[in-house]
């Protein structure tokens, strides 16, 4: 009776994590579902275009609905829009795509790694840049700070099966968002922004931070054919102090050093 118990209880738990989740049904379904809008059906029969910013909206506001068996549907063509914008997400799609992992990360997590194969690797990618973008562009306060207490949420609403993965996500959001920081910080040095002047000119982050080296080395050309960097910086991961980076001697200095050994 005991093992009967038991087990009758494990069968309740595992039929209680598949519900949560989100698992993905075959496309077909949905399309015949009537608890899903025509304007999703129609989105996903002509094409998800990214200009209708309509059509994107009322995808966004589905991704919060009650309704766990349609959303992801609304999940998938979420993903769709993102992969045609490279990850930026056109009107209300990254508010939402925010708001859902915070209220209900499991089941977007569970989505996000769901082996259905209409769920494409990239989707995870393309969900963080989403997030990403959101922070950039919309947080008020220090944009790690944002994503710090966004994270803080969204566990407190998470399920243990889903920590793990969350973790992932938001890790994967807070790279690409110091990233950007990074580079954007790099390009306020007087040096590169002289450089820059030149049309041919290029920058960018040639490698993140290890647990040995805890800097975004920036590389930056003068001519975007040029094979070797015209300046090589390094910035902070935490401070985001920029220094500059001699390459050849392997050495680190400030700024205001390297430039009096310049003179």
């Amino acid at each position: 009776m005991k093992l009967r118990t038991t087990l009758s209880l494990l069968l309740l738990l595992i039929a209680g994590l598949k519900g949560y989740a989100q698992p993905m049904e075959d496309i077909d379904g949905y399309l015949r579902d009537t608890r899903i809008s025509e304007t999703a059906k129609d989105l996903y029969k002509d094409g998800i275009s990214s200009s209708d910013i309509d059509a994107i909206n009322d995808i966004a506001d589905s991704l919060c609905a009650r309704n766990r068996e349609t959303r992801p549907f609304y999940m998938y063509l979420a993903c769709r829009v993102l992969t045609n914008t490279g990850g930026i997400p056109p009107g209300r799609l990254g508010k939402m795509c925010l708001k859902v992992t915070e209220s209900d990360p499991t089941a977007v997590m569970g989505f996000l790694t769901s082996h259905h194969m209409a769920v494409e690797r990239s989707f995870f990618t393309y969900w963080a840049d989403a997030l990403a973008y959101q922070f950039m562009n919309h947080c008020e306060c220090v944009t790690v700070s944002c994503i710090a207490t966004s994270q803080r949420k969204a566990r407190l609403q998470c399920r243990a099966e889903a920590f793990a993965v969350l973790t992932d996500l938001y890790a994967e959001v807070k790279a690409k968002v110091c990233e950007n920081e990074a580079l954007a910080v790099a390009m306020t040095v007087p040096e590169v922004q002289a450089i820059s002047k030149n049309r041919n000119s290029r920058a960018g982050i040639y490698c993140a931070p290890t647990k040995g080296i805890p800097y975004y080395w920036v590389k930056v050309w003068e001519d975007k054919d040029d094979k070797d960097a015209t300046l090589d910086l390094l910035v902070d991961h935490e401070s985001f102090t920029v220094y500059n980076y001699d390459a050849a001697n392997n050495r680190i200095m400030t700024l205001d050093t390297w430039r009096e050994k310049l003179h």
